[in-house]
């Protein structure tokens, strides 16, 4: 019996991409889980990225929940979406921050010289992020029956698109500023002064109206995420398919944008 053991550069082609498709998936679900596994025994920070908004909250739906309407619903239901995203937003800075830690000890020069590629390195990151992000949303969504909310609205697709692609921008962002600065003091200056303008400006406290604030909001994805979350949870707010398709680019090109930054900027990795 003849056993052709010829090898020819189809089949090499072939076997290459198939291990690398192997190293990527690898690559992602470890990057992954290490995520969940450094925020399961930290009590501490679940307290800090959930009480936070919680209390926010509270404190304003109980001061304004039953006198001040907004867009015909009263301010603790029309600030619920806003919490959410604020919820989203500090779960993106607190674990993008970690980046800079781990820079600083090695562990990403083991990472990009492993077989795997850079943007699954991205992935394996946003993914972790979007997984945690989508247990801590569960967690508020127990508050929307006192902000006259659905808890149903919770297992709803549109929902749980909008929060995933919420985060996926949201992360990209942080992982880019914190690929490029140097410190942790560096990165908190960065935040105060770009996302949480953008969270305040988005809509998530009250509505805003003018020509400087419109133009910026076209360039601003929580204004989008706040929409879609606010459509998403309330019956008298309609669902827009131009705000999903912008909040979706933003997403995509956020995501590029961190994947290309992986691949030119090695500088501060090995700082």
């Amino acid at each position: 019996m003849n056993i052709n053991t010829e090898t020819t550069p189809e089949k090499i082609e072939i076997v290459e991409k198939s291990d690398q498709i192997t190293f990527d998936r690898g690559m992602i679900r470890a990057l992954m889980f290490r995520e969940l596994l450094r925020l399961r025994g930290d009590t501490l920070r679940w307290i800090a990225l959930l009480g936070q908004p919680i209390i926010f909250w509270l404190i304003l739906g109980k001061v304004f929940g039953t006198e001040w309407k907004v867009n015909g619903v009263n301010y603790a239901q029309y600030f619920f979406a806003g919490t959410l995203m604020i919820v989203i937003l500090f779960t993106s800075i607190g674990t993008t921050m970690s980046l800079i830690e781990d820079r600083s000890s090695g562990f990403f020069q083991g990472v990009l010289i492993a077989p795997g590629r850079r943007f699954s390195l991205v992935l394996g990151k946003v993914f972790g992020v979007a997984t945690i992000t989508l247990i801590q949303v569960g967690i508020v969504m127990f508050l929307a029956p006192y902000a006259g909310l659905s808890f149903n609205k919770l297992f709803s697709p549109f929902f749980i698109i909008f929060v995933v692609l919420n985060t996926i921008t949201l992360t990209s962002m942080g992982f880019c500023v914190a690929w490029i600065v140097n410190s942790t003091q560096g990165y908190h200056s960065v935040m105060n002064v770009l996302f949480l303008p953008l969270w305040a400006l988005s809509g998530a406290i009250y509505p805003l109206k003018g020509g400087i604030i419109e133009a910026i909001n076209k360039f601003n994805p929580m204004y989008y995420g706040v929409i879609g979350l606010r459509a998403a949870l309330e019956k008298n707010t309609p669902f827009q398919w131009d705000n999903f398709l912008y909040l979706l680019v933003l997403a995509l090109l956020l995501l590029t944008l961190a994947t290309f930054l992986c691949f030119r900027i090695r500088r501060t990795v090995h700082e």
